[in-house]
């Protein structure tokens, strides 16, 4: 949307107010804060990008043929912004504007890490910004009035994000604090609070900082918490420092959620007082996890839809690493689409094979619905809030809306322990068979390479085997077979499965690769089959 921040990734989205103010986003540098469009709705030549010279120690960010926000898009903006550390300049430069506003509110400035200082650039929607125009920023301060604030600035996380814990398990409490005034401070208090639901406390515990320098971060440590009892808690961390100048940054309220698995996993309490839709096709939201466990599985997946109209296959669900760059989401670990019948609520599916999590990575779960505006998803306005939600318009960036709502999403996760030998089927080869009832496909056969991993650092023995499937009936097995390997060892095979004399009628099939002492499945993996009568396409 036309700025930068340097330490905030809050989203700076329509009304866009004048700067300074001490409303997130702060630490602002905006040559064109506006609603701007980028993804697959721009145009083919829109593009954000960077370049930075070490020789002279500049860094130029580049907004190039960027419309504005709308389907379908209109405009075209291309602008600069140049930062120099040897005269300690920003500039902005303007190649093309058009037209003059886009979103119908428009900031133009910039401000430092908590919107105290700061400068706005005829603020408005007039033609002020034109091509051509250059905007030079200076240093020009000889004395800095005195500034004393104190941040509370991440509490059990990087974002401050609502988490799960295992009950009866001893949780460690932290958080980092910063001075980011310009004074030094001293022996002052942070004091930190678990909450119940009700608002009662059931822990408190104050810490003590003896000295923090200007830019200094220190990290707190505060009493742990063994939770006893299932449900939602605050645990609140609040600066202490007297005269603190700044008040909007002395607290964060994190969201905790203490279950015993299996459990749900759902930033939301139930109620629902706003819906969300993009006015776009194909655009969703998400909520992110992160499991409490290293090992857990994810059974179910589901949305809360609040209105809409019934429609086939008109919306998706996803299960999505996080493993993409920078901890965006990455490889897709399960998806659905599915029909909405018109009556509101939760909705979803169960997740087969159920995904797998090993070293308690998170995990975003995606909902997307294909037409535009239509259905509706459910959304949760009450306090506290998990800060875990994201937007997707053709990319995903964290929500706009996360510090006001929680997206109603949610999932359902089961213990798991990581079995000796773990199986995935890594690729496989015609696995659409032509054939009829009691007729063997000439040379027909299934081709897929297996991969079997040794969790442990010694040497174990197992057997695996290959079943098939028609709905619950089992069809076809074959095995089991010997399989040997040494400690943390990785097997790659790969298999030909002859379609038999009596292959079943054509159908969808599930073809199962299983690991354990036969007929007791330590660990499988499955794809599917498809057998086509003669003549089909």
């Amino acid at each position: 949307n036309g700025y930068i921040s340097f330490s905030d990734d809050a989203l700076e989205a329509h009304p866009f107010d004048p700067y300074p103010n001490p409303m997130r986003p702060n630490d602002v540098l905006a040559p064109l804060a506006d609603d701007l469009l980028f993804g697959p709705d721009a145009w083919d030549s829109t593009a954000c990008r960077y370049a930075v010279n070490p020789a002279a120690d500049t860094c130029v960010i580049e907004y190039r043929n960027v419309p504005f926000w709308q389907v379908p898009p209109f405009g075209n903006n291309t602008f600069q912004i140049i930062l120099s550390k040897p005269d300690s300049t920003i500039r902005y430069q303007y190649y093309q504007q058009d037209p003059a506003v886009g979103s119908g509110s428009r900031a133009v400035g910039w401000e430092d890490q908590v919107g105290n200082w700061g400068y706005t650039y005829f603020p408005g929607v007039g033609n002020e910004i034109h091509a051509g125009l250059a905007i030079a920023i200076y240093d020009t301060a000889t004395v800095e009035p005195p500034f004393d604030d104190v941040a509370v600035q991440a509490v059990m996380s990087a974002n401050s994000g609502g988490f799960f814990t295992i009950a009866g398990e001893v949780l460690d409490i932290w958080a980092d604090i910063a001075n980011t005034g310009n004074q030094i401070e001293s022996t002052f208090d942070v004091r930190m609070t678990v909450r119940d639901i009700g608002g009662m406390p059931v822990l408190q515990n104050t810490q003590t900082i003896v000295l923090l320098n200007p830019g200094e971060v220190t990290t707190v440590t505060f009493t742990p918490w063994t939770p006893t009892i299932d449900g939602q808690y605050t645990i609140t961390v609040e600066n202490l420092l007297s005269g603190d100048m700044n008040p909007n940054n002395d607290e964060i309220a994190v969201e905790c959620h203490v279950v015993t698995l299996p459990a749900i996993f759902d930033y939301t309490d139930g109620t629902f007082e706003d819906q969300k839709v993009w006015a776009g096709p194909e655009g969703g939201f998400a909520n992110y996890f992160v499991p409490p466990r290293d090992s857990v599985r994810i059974a179910r997946y589901e949305v809360n839809i609040s209105s809409g109209t019934a429609c086939q296959d008109c919306y998706r669900l996803y299960v999505l690493d996080d493993n993409g760059p920078g901890g965006l989401p990455g490889d897709t670990l399960a998806g659905d689409t599915l029909d909405y019948g018109g009556i509101p609520g939760w909705q979803g599916a169960d997740i087969f094979p159920k995904v797998e999590i090993t070293d308690g990575s998170g995990f975003y779960v995606v909902w997307i619905h294909v037409p535009a505006a239509n259905p509706w998803m459910g959304t949760d306005l009450t306090a506290p809030l998990s800060f875990q939600t994201w937007e997707y318009t053709g990319a995903f960036a964290p929500s706009r809306w996360r510090y006001v709502e929680d997206c109603g999403i949610r999932c359902v996760v089961e213990p798991w322990s990581v079995p000796d030998v773990i199986v995935s089927i890594d690729e496989f080869q015609r696995t659409t068979v032509r054939g009829a009832q009691g007729v063997t496909p000439p040379n027909a056969s299934l081709d897929f390479a297996v991969n079997f991993r040794n969790t442990t650092p010694g040497n174990v023995a197992t057997q695996w085997w290959i079943d098939a499937y028609l709905g619950p009936n089992l069809v076809l097995t074959r095995g089991p077979y010997s399989l040997f390997l040494l400690g943390g060892q990785d097997v790659n095979r790969i298999y030909g499965l002859p379609v038999p004399s009596n292959a079943p009628v054509a159908a969808n099939y599930m073809v199962f690769v299983r690991v354990g002492t036969h007929p007791d499945v330590s660990h499988q993996d499955s794809f599917p089959v498809q057998i086509l009568a003669r003549g089909e396409q």
